[in-house]
């Protein structure tokens, strides 16, 4: 290829009993993101090391800018321009920010260091590339994620030519991954070549070029990101074809509580309480710095607890350490393997036993037999690749580490399993082979606590979600997902409505299956689906639950009851005549925009001419102002969740003649969709405001949207960050909108 800036040639990598690398061959241009995708023990890591000289290859040869090389050393490396940010941090932790940026690399003056000077280019840095982190803070106070932001703006501030990155954004939270994505924007732009090595491959999608893949330590192909799917990226990475993200929905869980946390606190922790029952697996989210990992090492004994109180099993749990935590039957899985879940000079043999060496000894000799025996088990369930129990675990990749430290809390058969990131750093097979044992567990009754950064896989994997912040729950949520007009004019929302279309959907089809007419299903489908609607207007006005909350409820119990009905399958050989209705056409204009122009004439003119639209309006406005003006403020707020209700059936009637199936996963991500519509037809999130003559647009306009980037081939993950930035946008404009109207208002 022109401007080629590295060419590998049958490169080689032999360590004792494993080929970590063998004969790669391929090609990077310069300025261009170059991703390298492969499944743990691929040879990523030990690519890496090859080319900043860590490691020496064993056989083959290294071109950089014209130049061959049959090995380059740490010093030569950095010469050429070419850094890296280790998935492992490489920062001296009782340096400050500032120091470990300039480290090996210090400004002097007469001789001397020159903090002053230091300090003061690191600020800039951080104000160039969008950082909020203080830069005399030390690196061993910061927590993982500003660690690795560290880390960047070290191999930032080096100007290279040629900058590795392995799995950079593992710890970061959205908004820090997006920070992260502006740098290498920037530096693209200025030239500069950046291998990215991610198991998000969203983002590989997001942000690289090209992808080259590795598979057991052998080239497999390089491909541009537009010329393949993730779908076909995932088979090259594994060799076979995974069917889902996630495995499919469990047993019902128990009503029973076999932890419960009252009030517990510390110097991180403030008045935390919740029940964990038998079987569940009880997701923790929130930003970094939340409390997340402090909760789980103070529910292990391994950080003091200053109040509260704790239940296992219905009998007082006091750990005083993790030892006695283990004892009482709770073990943790911790965020940082390598200096908290290893020890990494002893083998996979000798770490996968360490907890429970008392089970493998006679006395206080250690049982061969015996202590092989758990070990090979977790090795083959776990499918952990080692040439033998005897590798030493600093020899296996970063993912296989991580079953180790899961073999080794396994070992201990501990009720209780804290799962404190589980999968970061890990590639999509090795997910879904944790994701399956931790379903499989929770089936045998273990109750799982599980921390995660990633709301894709708290949603997928979580029986409920616990929301932290500063310490403290600050909500509780049954997985997720988002819609729309009349809910969101009185001031609340309904995030069910995709829910409320797919079990419709699925409820049609079983019904017409069942030999009833198409009329009485359509009938009692809508009623239902009213029904739902009331379910979600009683939590809220009766109950007094958050609208958030309590629609994010019913979607996720919808979406679980579509599943159980059709056993995840999609429903088929109901009555054909339903799916002329998606057909049919009147002066060429289909039935189903019929109906749609019909129901927003019918809504625009209660909304505008009707008492009933002038009674949402004032409620979402000023529901207090309402009351107070006699207006039945319940019956309202019970109408508006309804008629959603009645609308989203009447959707999932609609999906049910397009499709010709009841499918169980009909309406997914639906919510967002319609939530953007409506902010960009000029609906206020708040209430009270909006016109649904301009809803019209807002739909149409993300129709055109969505229906141009299927026609162009755009993948999902891509099409949802385009619909969230247009929503965002939306959200701003109205809000900066509505600041200069009341800033004028006052004016005059």
């Amino acid at each position: 290829m022109q401007n080629t800036i590295l060419k590998v040639r049958d490169v080689c990598r032999y360590y004792p009993g494993v080929k970590a690398l063998d004969g790669i061959s391929f090609e990077i241009g310069r300025g261009e993101v170059h991703a390298i995708c492969g499944e743990n023990g691929a040879g990523k890591s030990t690519f890496i090391k090859i080319l900043t000289g860590a490691n020496e290859p064993s056989s083959g040869s290294i071109e950089f800018e014209g130049i061959s090389y049959k090995r380059l050393t740490p010093r030569k490396s950095m010469e050429l321009g070419i850094n890296v940010i280790y998935q492992e941090f490489s920062l001296i932790p009782f340096l400050s920010v500032a120091e470990n940026i300039f480290y090996g690399r210090e400004i002097r003056k007469h001789g001397v260091r020159d903090i002053k000077a230091m300090n003061q280019k690191a600020q800039e840095l951080c104000g160039e590339m969008g950082v909020d982190i203080d830069i005399h803070a030390r690196v061993c106070d910061l927590g993982i994620a500003y660690q690795q932001i560290v880390e960047i703006l070290k191999a930032v501030s080096q100007k290279s030519k040629f900058i590795i990155m392995d799995e950079p954004t593992a710890p970061l939270t959205v908004n820090e991954t997006q920070i992260f994505f502006r740098i290498i924007e920037k530096l693209k732009k200025d030239q500069v070549t950046i291998v990215f090595i991610s198991h998000r491959l969203e983002e590989v999608f997001q942000i690289c070029d090209r992808v080259t893949v590795f598979c057991d330590g052998k080239y497999v192909s390089t491909k541009k990101v537009t010329e393949i799917t993730q779908k076909q990226l995932i088979s090259s990475m594994v060799g076979r074809e995974l069917a889902d993200d996630y495995p499919m929905p469990r047993r019902s869980i128990s009503e029973e509580a076999i932890l419960k946390v009252e009030h517990l606190g510390n110097q991180n922790l403030n008045h935390i309480s919740f029940e964990l029952k038998k079987g569940e697996i009880l997701g923790f989210g929130g930003l970094v710095g939340a409390g997340r990992t402090e909760l789980a090492r103070a529910i292990f004994g391994a950080d003091h607890i200053a109040e509260g109180t704790m239940e296992l099993k219905d009998k007082p749990y006091v750990p005083r350490s993790p030892k006695t935590a283990l004892k009482a039957g709770i073990g943790l899985i911790p965020e940082d393997r390598k200096n908290q879940g290893v020890v990494l000079s002893l083998s996979v043999k000798e770490n996968a036993s360490y907890s429970i060496l008392k089970k493998c000894s006679r006395g206080m000799v250690i049982s061969a037999k015996s202590e092989t025996g758990y070990v090979d088990q977790y090795i083959r369930e776990l499918n952990i690749k080692t040439p033998s129990r005897d590798q030493l675990v600093k020899n296996l990749s970063g993912g296989n580490q991580q079953k180790v430290v899961l073999a080794k809390m396994l070992a201990t058969n501990c009720d209780v399993l804290i799962f404190d990131e589980p999968t970061r750093g890990i590639d999509v097979g090795a997910k879904y082979e944790i994701y399956s044992l931790m379903c499989r567990l929770a089936e045998q009754g273990k109750s799982i606590i599980m921390i995660s950064s990633e709301m894709s896989e708290l949603i997928g994997m979580s029986d409920r979600i616990l929301v932290m912040g500063a310490g403290c729950i600050t909500g509780e949520l049954t997985k997720s997902e988002f819609k729309q007009e009349t809910v969101m004019l009185t001031g609340g929302i309904d995030l069910s409505v995709g829910s409320i279309a797919g079990v419709s959907s699925v409820t049609a089809a079983m019904l017409m299956l069942n030999k009833i007419p198409i009329f009485l299903t359509c009938i009692l489908v809508l009623i239902i689906a009213v029904c739902y609607g009331a379910i979600n207007g009683f939590c809220v006005t009766r109950l007094e639950m958050p609208p958030l909350i309590a629609t994010l409820g019913l979607q996720t119990a919808l979406r679980g009851l579509a599943y159980i009905v059709t056993g995840g399958l999609p429903v088929f050989g109901f009555n054909k005549a339903f799916g002329k209705f998606a057909t049919g056409t009147v002066a060429a204009i289909p039935y189903p925009v019929i109906l749609v122009i019909l129901i927003f004439i019918i809504a625009i003119y209660a909304l505008e001419k009707m008492t009933i639209g002038r009674y949402l309006y004032g409620v979402g406005g000023n529901e207090e102002a309402s009351r107070l003006s006699g207006i039945n403020v319940t019956r309202i707020k019970l109408f508006a969740y309804s008629m959603s209700g009645l609308l989203a059936g009447a959707a999932g009637l609609v999906l049910l003649s397009r499709t010709n199936s009841g499918q169980p996963s009909a309406g997914t991500n639906y919510e967002m969709d319609a939530i953007t519509a409506v902010v960009l037809g000029g609906v206020s999130l708040s209430g009270g405001e909006g016109k649904l003559s301009m809803v019209i647009i807002g739909v149409l306009l993300m129709g055109i949207l969505g229906t141009g980037m299927i026609m162009l081939n755009i993948n999902d993950y891509v099409q949802q960050l385009v619909k969230g930035i247009v929503l965002i946008a939306a959200v701003a404009f109205s809000s900066y909108s509505k600041r200069i109207r009341s800033k004028m208002i006052a004016e005059s």
